[in-house]
């Protein structure tokens, strides 16, 4: 039986686990994001050390990536990334092949592998955590280049917006990234707080006014990112994932009804929008698929 090493690196935790060829997750776990790359490869090398006897590996990361090479080229959210070709490092504590990819890419294949017993034709998944991210699979395949493409989180929303951390303004990721709550709920009671994400969805739960206000407003942008990705791919369907999916129960209604306003209108109805299956454990089973295609499948 093949098993895989997958790791989905993002802007506050690196979430790994080990994965078998069926898509059955074998062990996994997390630690926070290191702030400096020496730091980040030794926790790498650790937990490749601890698993030496996998088939082969895969580390996706919030950014683009020269796939040829195997190297990263700008990853706005964790800056010390940038410019390193990740998988050259990795032979130096690993024999085993190492394959990179943008993160939201590689969820887009685990959703699509994984996700659903009959894999969609055409679909698109936008991931919503410490970034916005996004990916595609066009007529059963991922859609891909030479480098990684889907920058979904930077299209823009709001034209001279809110500075996004790429250095462009008003990019869907300014406005739907997980401290855009934060700000929202800020603004809403017109003072400072230490509230995270989670806290906020927990005093809407709790009925909240206001900070079930502040969902809204994440709704109304997340609408507006989501109807300018039904305009340009014309899925079958779009899928959300990252972590801020569990608390979709505070603005999917909210976002489904300001969506139906902004989609292109030959396109009413004709793409669904739903949680993705695999939640915030697709980027880690989409490692394991793009292992099993470059292993497995085309072999």
């Amino acid at each position: 039986m093949y098993t895989f090493l997958s790791f989905d690196v993002g802007g506050t935790f690196v979430k790994w686990g080990i994965i078998n060829e069926f898509g059955e997750i074998m062990e996994e776990g997390a630690y926070e994001t290191p702030k400096h790359y020496d730091n980040f490869l030794v926790k790498l090398g650790e937990t490749y050390k601890k698993h030496p006897h996998i088939s082969a590996s895969a580390i996706a990361v919030p950014g683009v990536c020269d796939l040829r090479k195997g190297a990263i080229l700008y990853t706005p959210n964790i800056p010390y990334l940038t410019g390193k070709v990740i998988v050259d490092d990795v032979k130096t504590f690993s024999d085993v092949h190492c394959f990179l990819a943008n993160d939201a890419n590689m969820a887009a294949l685990g959703e699509c592998r994984f996700g659903d017993e009959n894999p969609y034709e055409n679909m698109t998944l936008v991931t919503l955590g410490t970034g916005v991210g996004g990916g595609a699979v066009v007529n059963k395949k991922l859609f891909r280049g030479n480098i990684s493409p889907c920058e979904l989180g930077h299209i823009t929303i709001v034209v001279d917006g809110k500075k996004c951390g790429c250095g462009k303004r008003g990019c869907f990721e300014a406005y739907c990234n997980s401290k855009s709550l934060q700000v929202y709920f800020k603004e809403i009671i017109e003072k400072e707080h230490n509230l995270l994400p989670i806290d906020i969805y927990k005093l809407a739960k709790d009925g909240n006014v206001l900070a079930k206000e502040a969902f809204k407003v994440f709704a109304y942008y997340l609408a507006h990112g989501l109807a300018n990705v039904a305009n340009i791919f014309a899925p079958e369907i779009i899928k959300i994932g990252g972590g801020l999916c569990e608390m979709m129960d505070m603005y999917m209604d909210d976002t489904m009804k300001y969506f139906n306003d902004l989609i292109y209108p030959a396109y009413k109805g004709l793409v669904v929008v739903e949680i993705a299956k695999l939640k915030n454990r697709a980027g880690i089973l989409g490692g394991a698929a793009l292992c099993i295609e470059k292993m497995i499948d085309y072999a």
